[in-house]
């Protein structure tokens, strides 16, 4: 899609389309003026964070791979490395990781790009299990309150156990391109 969108926008240069040039040198223009009133306001070295986040970002959603991969370096490297902004909680870079890994496992299944949905004989244990820690906190909230850290650290639970499930299915996308 996007290789469609850039043969398109060369061969609108190519043939002088005004309109596109016009649009695309305002869209130069806005993030230069952005660019450079980051660089007078902000240090230097949080820019290049945010570009090094926006590079390994667009590879994290670029490929289910990319994902695991920036997910293992997240556990190895900075597993308790909190993101300097509060969300009711500040999240870490592997609740980050692992929110991208799954996000993009969803809109691959869901935009049908894979060839199907991989089941391992332990998915039923697996889901069964969470179904059954669900319905224990819900029922256990009930006599106690539930507070945003046992809310969280509930739901990181959950995605650490699912977290099979996505790595089957993308081990599996792998296996299949390796067959081709």
């Amino acid at each position: 899609m996007l290789d469609n969108w850039v043969i398109n926008v060369r061969s609108g240069l190519l043939r002088g389309s005004w309109p596109l040039l016009l649009s695309l040198t305002g869209a130069c223009l806005v993030l230069g003026v952005i660019g450079g009133s980051l660089l007078a306001f902000v240090s230097p070295l949080i820019i290049l964070a945010l570009i090094a986040a926006e590079a390994v970002g667009m590879a994290m959603l670029r490929s289910s791979r990319m994902g695991l991969f920036a997910l293992a370096a997240a556990i190895c490297l900075l597993p308790f490395g909190a993101i300097p902004f509060s969300l009711g909680f500040y999240p870490t870079f592997l609740d980050v990781a692992l929110l991208a890994v799954f996000g993009v496992s969803l809109a691959r299944v869901l935009a049908r790009t894979r060839e199907g949905f991989t089941a391992s004989p332990l998915n039923v244990p697996i889901l069964t299990f969470i179904l059954v820690s669900l319905i224990a906190f819900i029922a256990g909230s009930a006599q106690t309150g539930i507070t945003k850290d046992t809310l969280r650290h509930f739901d990181e639970t959950i995605l650490a156990w699912s977290l099979f499930i996505v790595v089957i299915n993308c081990v599996r996308e792998l296996r299949l391109r390796a067959t081709r």
